[in-house]
């Protein structure tokens, strides 16, 4: 049985040797992102999806969100 690297979230993200370059985007982390934190904190969420935007125009295919 192969061993692929498997991520949770919304839907399963399962890395293979056949998949393609993935860059996971992790700005959309309170812990991660003072920015972002601050956005949270303040419920400003459309500056907040603003930094997810920003991550996906930067290449990223992927990106981890945590809040909370």
């Amino acid at each position: 049985m192969d061993k692929y690297l498997k991520l949770s979230g919304l839907e399963p993200l399962i890395i293979t040797p056949e998949s393609n370059f993935v860059n996971i985007g992790e700005r959309t982390n309170v812990t991660g992102s003072r920015k972002f934190l601050k956005y949270i904190k303040e419920d400003d969420f459309k500056s907040a999806v603003e930094v997810a935007r920003d991550q996906v125009e930067g290449g990223s295919t992927d990106f981890g969100c945590q809040h909370g």
